[in-house]
């Protein structure tokens, strides 16, 4: 890992979402040290948490990039070796996704 800390990204606890994941808005956009990526997260087939977050890590498709969903939590989680890593679009608010540092 870098000397700077690495990016920590952490939805609402999601739990209590709605048994049908796929309905969640595909629109998703993440940045990495300050390169945008649109993304549209392919969702008909989400049935669990876990698989969103499989879904999710398919499509930002970066082995810098680790996202899972973290039962401790109850929360998707994204972390990063990059300092630099930003969450927006519809999914990204649907998950209400925060930065931590």
């Amino acid at each position: 890992m870098n000397a700077a800390r690495a990016a920590w990204i952490q939805s609402a606890a999601i739990k209590q979402m709605p048994e049908e994941l796929a309905y969640l808005p595909k629109e998703f956009a993440i940045e990495i040290d300050g390169v945008a990526r649109e993304l549209n997260i392919e969702l008909s087939t989400v049935k669990t948490h876990a698989e969103l977050a499989v879904a999710m890590a398919n499509a930002i498709d970066d082995s810098a990039v680790k996202v899972r969903f973290c039962n401790d939590y109850d929360a998707i989680v994204i972390t990063s070796v990059s300092s630099s890593v930003r969450c927006r679009g519809a999914l990204s608010e649907a998950l209400m996704m925060k930065n931590y540092f």
